[in-house]
């Protein structure tokens, strides 16, 4: 094995925990880690991630399942319109990559901007109550297409904004959103991977030893996340948005 395969399984542990965990991290914290670790071109990183999510957050659902943290109503109310905006989304940048290769740049660099400013605002929903309350009354509509339309778009923004989304839409516990957040993760990203990955845009070495890293770590981070309290959980998410954020910024400055 290769110094690299060894950095992925590596990378592949430390993102299986956070998943599990929080519903943060296979779009938030892989696809810049991609980039910036393993010096991907931000197509081949969605890609990649999307496979990496797809096969993690079938291991993470199961774990959520037995422990009763998914709600069937909010999935199914969530998921009917975030479904729809991920696969014209992804299909729409694979688009404008593949017949607009000379603005190939502009575009990514417009896709992250609207990512930090989406994440932005879902780390405000998340603590910031009066948010949280106008958000209820946003509609049906408006926090799912915009959290599937960010995930068909960047494979960033499921975890990041569906769990503040999910809180400000339900009076489910934190576990239980989590947990459903998984499931529709999950079902975002193979929309995602199907697209991107039929346009060539996936490095299956590296997803398949970031997933064995990641099946390693999940027996662990499973008994951390049931003696985690709601708050812990909470916080956690929220630290791990802010870091993404700060490492979204810090990239699009020094590619600029």
């Amino acid at each position: 094995m290769t110094p690299q395969d060894f950095y992925a399984l590596g990378f592949g542990f430390i993102s299986g925990m956070l998943i599990l965990m929080t519903g943060v991290g296979a779009g938030v914290i892989v696809v810049p880690g991609l980039i910036a670790l393993f010096g991907m071109p931000p197509s081949l990183a969605i890609g990649t991630a999307s496979v990496f999510s797809v096969l993690t957050k079938i291991m993470a659902g199961v774990s959520h399942l037995r422990q009763g943290n998914i709600s069937r109503s909010l999935f199914l109310s969530f998921g009917r319109f975030a479904v729809p905006a991920t696969l014209l989304t992804a299909l729409l940048v694979n688009g404008l990559l593949a017949y607009l290769p000379d603005s190939r740049s502009t575009i990514q660099l417009s896709l992250k901007l609207a990512v930090v400013g989406a994440a932005a605002a879902a780390l405000t929903l998340m603590f910031y109550q009066r948010l949280n309350n106008a958000m209820r009354h946003s509609g049906p509509y408006f926090l799912p297409v915009l959290s599937g339309a960010l995930v068909g778009a960047t494979g960033v923004g499921g975890g990041v904004l569906i769990v503040p989304a999910l809180m400000a839409a339900s009076t489910e516990n934190i576990k239980r959103i989590i947990g459903t957040s998984v499931v529709l993760g999950l079902v975002l990203s193979i929309v995602t991977g199907v697209v991107y990955g039929a346009a060539g845009a996936l490095a299956w070495r590296v997803a398949l030893l970031m997933t064995a890293g990641a099946l390693i770590a999940m027996p662990i981070a499973g008994r951390l996340f049931r003696r985690a309290s709601d708050s812990q959980v909470r916080i956690l998410s929220g630290v791990l948005i802010a870091v993404a954020i700060a490492g979204m910024v810090i990239d699009i400055v020094a590619h600029r």
